[in-house]
């Protein structure tokens, strides 16, 4: 299914949706004939093909458009709110965006004024702050978004305001001002990074350690790099020899450096570790509660974890422990996948062919409870269904190993809509968990369903969306065509 990776590049401008709109109001951006426009979800035109590219719509309800060589903006009714006049002009944020004339870069709102004349090297924009860092002759400094400066550009470099401070180099040196330019903490560091949820990492002579908004050190600069952990409150820190160990927000040793490797702690308060040349587990106290006897350990699943036999054998075997580390799955597997609902496949390798093939799967207790027959194996989804290969013909199967519809020349899992994309005869189509079809393969290549409940599809080079009953929202008329999102239910990421 190449539509899987063929349109979720976006260059420029870039959107993640984090909630479901409406079908009605979403607005698709099309392109035909070479020319790019908008259409509503009836497939009217909103803007006809006219521009040499468009983008998508930002919070403000208007998006980019190019024409020519020059860059401008429409509205959700096709108005051209911002004629295209602009050499660059990027996705707006709270009201405002950056925009390049004539090599020089300034802001605009969203009716067009400049808050910003186009005379910087360069502009950022922090949306949390009121102030843009400007770049003007090599030096750096801070304006308003009224384009009145307050802070001259005298640094050598600069990052964005962070809790209230931002970081500049001055002689070779960094230190933090706050937003009238006065140094809070004077530039002493060799290297400094931005403030977040009020610490920082700094360098002095090579070596790393935080700093509160104050300056003052919370962890001494003694590590040769630092971390923080996603999920504890801890910092992974590095010493000379290139060794990891575990440090709390107060600068308390929680583990020695001594791994060759730390991971993030799971729901059960066990992180996987590596030392000399064996795998692991701690607790949060640093406390070593799996012994690093394994060549290779994953992650718990269903409360057990795989692991590799440890060894120099290119064959090594897999098995499963529980959290208190026995094995209760012997390690005489070639290949195997996590538990999932219940079940994990196992398989062999094949030397000839250098890849796993004859799997099966297994309950907790290591008992085969679906014989070794499948070319290809993927975990068991929330359906109680998985997708299995035999026979060069893919398939889903349920947890007694009995098919559940019919065999396809390809499929993929089910979505959380509870439907499989699958292949037969060359065309694409949907199944439902019974596997019966939910919408008829008839299409040249589908791809998935989108939070709307769209796919895109594929018919004689032309692309267009299907609803997930199977009929055309918008027909398969275009040689490109996206969503492209108008709605204040969708919180848009911009790269300035």
């Amino acid at each position: 299914m190449k539509l899987k990776t063929l349109f979720f590049v976006i260059v420029m401008h870039t959107a993640i949706a984090v909630s479901a709109s409406p079908i009605d109001n979403v607005i698709f951006r099309v392109k035909i004939n070479g020319k790019w426009g908008y259409v509503n979800a009836k497939g009217e035109y909103i803007v006809t093909p006219q521009f040499d590219h468009a983008f998508l719509f930002s919070d403000n309800g208007l998006a980019c458009v190019k024409l020519g060589n020059k860059y401008g903006f429409v509205d959700t009714t096709g108005k051209i709110v911002i004629e295209p006049k602009f050499n660059y002009a990027g996705d707006f944020c709270d009201g405002k965006t950056i925009v390049l004339v004539n090599k020089k870069y300034g802001v605009i709102d969203k009716t067009g004024k400049y808050l910003i004349e186009p005379q910087y090297n360069y502009i950022w924009i922090s949306p949390s702050n009121g102030l843009a860092k400007i770049k003007k002759d090599k030096k750096y400094g801070f304006v308003d978004l009224k384009g009145n400066i307050v802070i001259e550009p005298i640094y050598d470099d600069a990052g964005v305001f962070s809790n209230g401070l931002a970081r500049v180099k001055q002689n070779k040196k960094w230190g933090y001002i706050d937003t009238t330019g006065k140094f809070i903490i004077d530039p002493t560091l060799d290297f400094a990074q931005d403030f977040s949820d009020g610490f920082a990492v700094v360098e002095i002579k090579h070596k790393y350690g935080y700093i509160d908004s104050t300056g003052k050190f919370v962890i001494l600069p003694k590590f040769k790099s630092i971390q923080p952990l996603v999920t504890k409150n801890y910092f992974k820190v590095v010493v000379k020899n290139w060794k990891y160990g575990l440090i709390d927000k107060e600068g308390n040793i929680i583990t020695e450096p001594q791994y060759n490797w730390i991971g993030e702690f799971q729901e059960n308060g066990l992180a996987r570790i590596s030392l000399d040349y064996g795998m692991g587990f701690i607790d949060t106290t640093g406390k070593i509660v799996i012994k690093p006897n394994f060549g290779h350990v994953e992650d718990f699943s269903d409360g057990l974890a795989i692991v590799r036999e440890y060894g120099k054998n290119n064959h090594r075997k897999y098995g499963f422990i529980n959290t208190s580390g026995e094995v209760v799955i012997q390690l005489k597997y070639d290949c195997v996948g996590r538990f999932s609902n219940g079940l994990a496949y196992v398989g062999e390798y094949n030397l000839f062919i250098n890849k796993c093939e004859n799997y099966g799967y297994i309950d907790p207790t290591g008992k085969i409870v679906i014989r070794q027959q499948f070319q290809e194996a993927n975990d068991f989804g929330k359906n109680g269904l998985a997708l299995v290969k035999i026979n060069n013909k893919y398939g889903f199967i349920n947890k007694t190993g009995e098919f559940v519809g019919p065999k396809f020349e390809h499929a993929w899992n089910f979505q959380e809509n509870g439907l499989a994309s699958i292949k037969i005869g060359g065309k694409y189509g949907f199944i439902d968990s019974t596997g019966k079809y939910a919408i008829e393969p008839k299409f040249d290549d589908i791809d998935y369903f989108s939070k709307e409940g769209l796919a895109l599809i594929e018919m004689k080079s032309k692309y267009g969306y299907i609803d997930t009953t199977g009929n055309y929202v918008i027909e398969p008329l275009y040689d490109y065509i996206s969503i492209a999102y108008p709605s204040k239910h969708y919180y848009k990421k911009f790269r300035w």
